[in-house]
């Protein structure tokens, strides 16, 4: 059963689309990290503050 061009086609391009949402599944991770270190160094400062 040879592949048609059409199948391998839909094969790359669902190949292209998962390794795009995992890039922005892990961008977005990356990014609550960030906000949550930053937000847990403002409430430390704040806490030293106090």
């Amino acid at each position: 059963m040879d592949p048609t061009p059409e199948r391998e086609l839909v094969v790359v391009l669902s190949d292209r689309i998962s390794i795009t949402l995992l890039a922005v599944t892990w961008v977005a991770l990356l990014a609550a990290v960030i906000v949550l270190l930053r937000r847990n160094r403002a409430l430390s400062a704040r806490l030293d503050e106090a």
